[in-house]
């Protein structure tokens, strides 16, 4: 921790000047833990021009947000970076901040539903366009199951929550804390149909863009180094980096048990990051959502300079 923390502020001293620096804008979810936890323990006071942090309830408005220049960095999932990335080519991704398995596929189990074959004939509530019907796709493909004899039903999260309890449909697919919800209103009607072993996570990512890091390098650096320090404190410290979050959002004791364990916080830049936006990408080409007839280098939306200049070994992309 001490040794980072010195080179950090080496970092920032040799890239800053005499002059005024702005704040650093940035945009992010309650997903984005390790955010919040450097808020809390002040690891962003090393960033030159000091750090502003504002709430979003979605990646998707923190991205807009950005694209229109309200914020200098944002948090996200790599599905909705894909997306967006694909009409906003400047967008850039600073590092994956968490493997996150959030997003998960459940039942009623009164509903005579036990398993993902079971949901032939049945009413599935998903959000269109999400990252739920991206892996629903997923799960009824590799379970064998034609989409057609799938009933699906477009809804919001939280219209998913009140439809699944009222008995409107048999299943959704959505995330937390949605799916915490779902479970506590059905009690043990309630019915996981995939393993969180077997779902892929999917990286919520720290995302900028080109412009803004080819000016602010040192920020972008700085505001990294607090991010590893955040995974450092969280793994040393987790029931500490708990009450952090607990307390700066009020939750209960026993939602965060339930959300914890579904986060691994690490800052990296894995190689299958650009397969997993990739495969995101290919799957909304199908589906009719794109209209790109190639597949684009996705390496080349990736910012690598901050997290090298921090921690080399956690850049795991070749070039």
């Amino acid at each position: 921790m001490k040794s980072l923390l010195v080179a950090l502020t080496f970092l920032v001293a040799v890239g800053c000047s005499s002059a005024v620096v702005a704040k650093t804008v940035i945009g992010a979810t309650k997903t984005g833990i390790l955010i919040w936890i450097a808020e809390a323990q002040g690891y962003f006071d090393s960033v030159p021009g000091g750090v502003d942090i504002r709430l979003y309830q979605s990646g998707s408005r923190a991205t807009k947000d950005l694209i229109d220049g309200k914020i200098n960095l944002a948090t996200g999932s790599d599905f909705a970076f894909g997306s967006n990335a694909m009409t906003h080519g400047d967008l850039r991704i600073a590092g994956a901040i968490s493997s996150s398995r959030t997003c998960q596929l459940f039942a009623r189990s009164d509903r005579g539903i036990a398993s993902v074959a079971d949901l032939a004939g049945k009413r599935v509530a998903v959000t269109k366009k999400s990252i739920g019907q991206y892996f629903l796709g997923q799960i009824l493909t590799l379970a064998g199951i034609e989409r057609n004899v799938v009933e699906l039903v477009h809804m919001s999260p939280k219209d998913i929550v009140k439809a699944i309890s009222s008995g409107e449909v048999d299943a959704g697919i959505t995330w937390e804390p949605y799916v915490f919800e779902a479970k506590r209103n059905l009690g043990d009607k309630f019915a996981t149909l995939r393993e969180e072993r077997d779902g892929r996570p999917y990286y919520f990512l720290l995302t900028s863009q080109a412009a803004w890091l080819e000016r602010h390098g040192d920020a972008a650096r700085a505001v990294v180094g607090a991010l590893k320090m955040a995974e450092e404190f969280a793994s040393r410290e987790p029931d500490a980096a708990k009450a952090i979050i607990r307390e700066r959002f009020d939750l209960k004791a026993d939602y965060l048990d339930n959300l914890w364990p579904q986060h691994t916080l690490k800052v990296h830049l894995p190689q299958n990051l650009l397969f997993v936006v990739e495969e995101g990408l290919r799957w909304r080409q199908e589906e009719g959502l794109s209209k790109i007839s190639d597949i684009p280098d996705v390496a080349a939306w990736v910012y690598m300079p901050a997290l090298e200049a921090v921690s080399p070994q956690d850049v795991r992309i070749i070039r």
